[in-house]
């Protein structure tokens, strides 16, 4: 969707914060004890995405 819009970024320029309220089950507290690990990414829905893009200048020389 952004890149559709013109935007430009790459896999470094995107990260996806894993937050504790977004787990419903027991808000991350399993983890936070260090009684389970966090699910991959890609293996959990992500809730939140961050992405740093720049659009580049039409018709810059």
């Amino acid at each position: 969707m952004i890149r559709q819009q013109g935007f430009e970024f790459g896999p470094q320029n995107v990260s996806y914060p894993y937050l504790w309220w977004s787990r419903a089950r027991d808000f991350g507290l399993l983890e936070r004890l260090g009684l389970q690990r966090p699910k991959a990414v890609g293996e959990r829905e992500e809730t939140l995405v961050n992405v740093v893009a720049r659009k580049p200048l039409e018709g810059a020389v």
